[in-house]
């Protein structure tokens, strides 16, 4: 790891995203003006990214900058969450779900800046695993380094869903770098096959992903199921409490 000491402007550092396996990287902290570091994952790539520390004198006289180099391979980012009516209904236009939206966004960018390259991986269900898919084309399409993984649970899924929400589902499939189908069904999807295979497909994800992010209430369902095998796999969670959005996200 090299360090290079610089007078610079003023700069703003943003939480990072730390990581406790593998994709992870070595994190530097201030304390008392002392750099310490905390935990450790090597890079085998050689490319480097930088972040940035600030420290003033005690009159704010002049800024030191450490210019850091880390290990920051890209990782693989799930999503999980509720469906839109656990978060103002279908319309996907309420507060709630625009305060969901944003927050999807923002942590979202902030995996992309650490993690350049990094892989999202979102089930495509209606509410979260949708908003994140959306998060990610769009700034893909705008130039950011990522790229979408669409985890289909079973081909037809959306084929009882109203007219709109399947429109919508197949031009996001269309646009999603990857998509992968995990069953083919024979015939006629039955309630429980829809369901074992809505589990499977959670598991496939977390089983893949560095980092799962979980917009969650505390209610049992489907998302609460996501994060407790995420949480038995010893995957890395970060939590967005709907009913306490100005927790933001919190590493479980």
């Amino acid at each position: 790891m090299r360090f290079k000491l610089e007078v610079l402007a003023p700069i703003r550092m943003e939480p990072a995203i730390l990581l406790t396996r593998k994709g992870a990287f070595k994190a530097l902290r201030h304390v008392d003006g002392v750099l310490r570091s905390d935990g450790y994952v090597p890079r085998k790539d050689g490319r480097d990214a930088a972040v940035t520390l600030t420290q003033r004198t005690d009159k704010g006289e002049r800024v030191r900058v450490v210019r850091r180099y880390l290990a920051t391979n890209p990782i693989t980012v799930a999503f999980t969450g509720h469906r839109p009516d656990k978060l103002g209904g279908y319309g996907g236009d309420s507060p709630l779900a625009r305060r969901v939206q944003r927050a999807l966004e923002e942590v979202v960018r902030r995996v992309i800046r650490q993690y350049p390259g990094s892989t999202f991986i979102s089930g495509m269900a209606p509410g979260v695993d949708r908003w994140g898919a959306e998060v990610v084309i769009a700034l893909r399409d705008a130039g950011a380094p990522c790229r979408l993984v669409a985890a289909v649970p079973f081909r037809g899924q959306e084929l009882r869903w109203p007219e709109e929400s399947q429109r919508r589902y197949r031009e996001l499939l269309g646009k999603a770098d990857e998509v992968v189908v995990l069953v083919e069904p024979e015939g006629e999807v039955s309630y429980e096959g829809a369901r074992r295979w809505l589990l499977e497909r959670n598991r496939w994800v977390v089983q893949r992903a560095h980092l799962v992010l979980a917009v969650w209430d505390g209610s049992s369902g489907g998302t609460a199921h996501t994060v407790r095998e995420a949480l038995r796999l010893k995957k890395n969670v970060l939590r967005f409490d709907p009913r306490r959005p100005e927790m933001g996200w919190r590493k479980i």
